[in-house]
């Protein structure tokens, strides 16, 4: 063009070298370095071209097999089980000669070559040989390279919540103390149960202080289904799964239990992962029917003297 459309700007010294910065440029132009009375340098031209940017792409979440839960699609920042494995494609709007996925929720940053397509404006990650499984929160994205060897940075970018599948809770709501009982009574139990995705099984455990010796005795409460059932997604919900579980302990079915001796057990429930969880451990002591009639007199008369005392 004509001199009236040349810009001039002072360049900054860096070292051994002078620098000017241009920013959001947005039209080819032609430029040169002169200094004092050196005009030598010749024109050079820069050419703008449009950087490849992803414009269709699908990442696939396959929660852990234990789950039953069926892959689904995702996009941008998503929330995921830990131990989900991901697999993606994606198109793009002009050829790349490399493409990278970039991630922290591996453990440590990781950086994964992808396979490009056939004509190159595409890549995959199936995960058959490449593996991207989601172990902790952080970050994803593409890294592009054109096929003029231009790297345009990380496209779709997005974060990662990494959701833990934490063990069962129980709370044994009766009894709700250590108790004494004959040798023939008939026990309630009451337990509460919570997961954040399903309860596989819930059992009693207990000693007897007259086998110490002998493996702890077990007594199933509830069982699941041998395979989780599908339903909504447990990192959608934030209340999980709970279970009331009541059981009557007849405990003349155990071995003759005399005055002084005890029993010392809780209860335990297992989650689809094989993770546990058990309730305080409670104990019963046996006493004798005429230990049992003297307590229940005794707490009589201290009812009838806090009743006088308030009338």
């Amino acid at each position: 063009g004509s001199s009236s459309e040349i810009q001039r700007f002072q360049m900054q010294p860096l070292g051994e070298y002078v620098v000017h910065r241009l920013d959001n440029i947005t039209t080819p132009f032609r430029y040169r370095a002169v200094g004092g009375d050196d005009r030598t340098m010749a024109w050079t031209r820069l050419t703008l071209v449009e950087p490849p940017r992803i414009v269709e792409s699908e990442i696939t979440l396959h929660p852990p097999a234990y789950t039953g839960q069926q892959p689904r699609q995702t996009e941008g920042n998503m929330r995921v089980l830990v131990a989900t494995r991901l697999t993606a494609r994606a198109r793009t709007n002009k050829p790349l000669s490399a493409v990278t996925l970039e991630t922290n929720t591996m453990g440590g940053s990781t950086a994964i070559d992808l396979q490009l397509d056939r004509d190159q404006s595409g890549f995959a990650l199936k995960g058959d040989q490449q593996r991207w499984t989601i172990l902790q929160s952080g970050y994803y994205g593409f890294r592009l390279v054109d096929q003029d060897g231009l790297d345009v940075g990380i496209f779709n970018q997005g974060e990662v919540t990494a959701v833990r599948d934490l063990p069962p809770t129980v709370s044994l709501r009766r009894p709700a103390a250590d108790l004494s009982v004959t040798p023939t009574a008939r026990l309630p139990l009451e337990a509460i149960v919570k997961d954040d995705l399903a309860i596989r099984q819930v059992a009693l455990r207990f000693d007897l202080s007259t086998a110490a010796d002998q493996p702890q005795r077990v007594i199933s409460l509830w069982e699941g289904p041998d395979e989780i059932e599908a339903g909504a997604d447990p990192v959608e919900r934030d209340d999980g799964v709970q279970t009331t579980v009541e059981f009557v302990w007849d405990l003349t079915e155990l071995p003759a239990m005399r005055p002084g001796e005890w029993i010392d057990f809780h209860v335990t429930a297992r989650d689809y992962k094989s993770q546990a969880g058990e309730s305080v451990v409670r104990r019963i002591t046996f006493i004798s029917p005429e230990e049992l009639a003297e307590r229940i007199g005794q707490r009589q008369s201290e009812l009838l003297t806090e009743i006088a005392e308030i009338v």
